[in-house]
């Protein structure tokens, strides 16, 4: 992704609320920690899986 790319994607989430369906499964997860990048206002992830639920708000809030 080159720096103009960049740009636009952080003028497009910056300071939003994101709401992401089915976050818990491969792919929502990874949106969800490519959207981080951009520094969105708040991300709501909606999912059936309350465990799964669970396990990504850990993942996002450990330490790397």
């Amino acid at each position: 992704m080159n720096k103009k790319e960049h740009n636009d994607l952080v003028k497009t989430f910056k300071g939003k609320d994101i709401l992401v369906t089915g976050g818990c499964g491969s792919i929502g997860t990874e949106i969800v920690k490519q959207l981080l990048r951009y520094k969105p206002k708040r991300i709501r992830v909606f999912d059936n899986n309350e465990s799964g639920l669970f396990h990504l708000q850990q993942k996002i809030n450990s330490p790397l």
